[in-house]
């Protein structure tokens, strides 16, 4: 009995330790990479998926086919609901595998759990400087400025362009442009120069942006797509930047794609932006109650 008591003992003040180990890294990943931020908890940076949810081709949408609830199940007719939906894989807010514009790139289900579970994020904020225009081209001098202002991407990151774009998603002129066909896509993008200086890093595994396309509207040849892909970076695009406070770094990404197998070239996907070790800094302090 008293062995066992003893052992108990030593396995809480270890645990004890270690949360406090991972206490002190967290804060310490905080500080280095992180300015003065009020960025304290988890945002989701992803739509609802509806029946207005943004699609590039308006002519295939979601839609719930089949709507089953009711008290129907005998013998006592309790509660039963289940829904029968059909949409594009490039829906609302979602994926692009890199098989998307690479034949011999990874597909949905062949991107790494360890590219898309608490990858840096990292946040470029040119909203000042596109000022609502939708000709506006994100270049490399923008990506250098970062650097040189919040220092080198050194581990697995996933960039969010942030144009400001994001506000304009439920209203569909505003924010792809005043029609649909190629000619008439109008809204900012990634110049070839910067999606080159993205795909020269080997840290960088994911682009998202809170606009239609990687690639600027009017883009018929979809360069950024390629170059990017073409490099096995996965992308996110309608990312819901709108109203999200974050810090230029130190937060970490949570990205949860639809595990399309075999074929997915993409797929709708959660993604969530926490401050970095929320749960180890959570667990060190009930550790220590």
């Amino acid at each position: 009995m008293t062995t066992t008591r003893s052992a108990k003992v030593n396995f809480i003040f270890v645990l004890t330790l270690i949360l406090m180990v991972v206490q002190t890294h967290c804060e310490n990943l905080r500080d280095s990479k992180s300015p003065s931020t009020n960025f304290t908890k988890p945002v989701d940076l992803s739509y609802n998926i509806d029946e207005e949810t943004s699609v590039w081709n308006p002519n295939v949408t979601y839609k719930r086919d089949k709507i089953i609830a009711g008290h129907m199940i005998p013998p006592d007719n309790h509660w039963y609901a289940e829904n029968v939906f059909s949409l594009p894989e490039h829906t609302g807010t979602h994926l692009d595998a890199p098989y998307h514009f690479n034949a011999k790139g990874g597909k949905v289900a062949d991107i790494p759990l360890d590219s898309l579970f608490h990858v840096e994020g990292i946040h470029v904020d040119v909203t000042n400087e596109v000022h609502g225009e939708p000709k506006f081209v994100l270049d490399e001098h923008h990506l250098r400025r970062w650097t040189e202002t919040y220092g080198k991407i050194e581990s697995k990151s996933v960039l969010l362009i942030n144009f400001g774009w994001a506000n304009r998603y439920w209203n569909r002129s505003a924010y792809m442009g005043t029609g649909y066909s190629e000619h008439n896509r109008n809204f900012p993008g990634i110049s070839i120069p910067a999606a080159r200086w993205i795909a020269e890093n080997p840290n960088i595994v994911g682009v998202g942006v809170d606009t239609p396309s990687v690639d600027v509207g009017h883009s018929t040849t979809f360069d950024v797509h390629k170059i990017l892909t073409g490099a096995n970076i996965y992308l996110l695009e309608n990312v819901a930047l709108n109203n999200t406070y974050l810090p230029a770094r130190g937060f970490q990404l949570v990205v949860m794609p639809m595990n399309l197998n075999p074929h997915g070239t993409g797929a709708p996907v959660r993604i969530i932006a926490s401050p970095y070790c929320i749960g180890g800094a959570a667990l060190a302090k009930d550790g220590l109650k």
